[in-house]
């Protein structure tokens, strides 16, 4: 369907002009402030974990569904906890092999030269596999 208007004003700015030239407006808060907001309000509930009454936070109480999620067996619960607490594991396996091989002047070039590097690492060329 064709445009209707004039073809040469396709676009409704001209250049160098802004299409929010007052930009947000000051003192309005952006997402992560209204998370933190609503993540600090206490409420009385009862303990995921212990059952007991308490006055907790969102961010705690949800914290504790989290952990209980995870003792009842979810491990996508138990894996974010994991991260939370420790940190994303890193696949070491690929950075070991790469190390050694990261200066420019011992890096195979030719494909003999790959042959022979990967030989020395264990790898049987002609099967593609590992020898044990």
């Amino acid at each position: 369907m064709p445009r209707k208007g004039n073809p040469h004003k396709l676009t409704p700015w001209k250049k160098g002009q802004s299409g929010n030239a007052k930009g947000r407006p000051k003192g309005s808060l952006d997402r992560a402030t209204i998370v933190r907001y609503w993540l600090e309000v206490e409420q009385a509930v009862q303990n995921p974990l212990t059952g007991a009454p308490e006055r907790l936070d969102q961010a705690s109480f949800i914290v504790l569904a989290q952990i209980k999620n995870a003792r009842a067996g979810d491990l996508g619960a138990f894996k974010e906890l994991m991260d939370s607490a420790y940190g994303k594991v890193v696949d070491k396996s690929s950075v070991l092999i790469d190390a050694e091989v990261k200066t420019e002047e011992h890096r195979p070039r030719t494909r003999a030269e790959i042959r022979e590097h990967l030989k020395g690492k264990g790898f049987d060329v002609d099967t593609r596999t590992f020898i044990k």
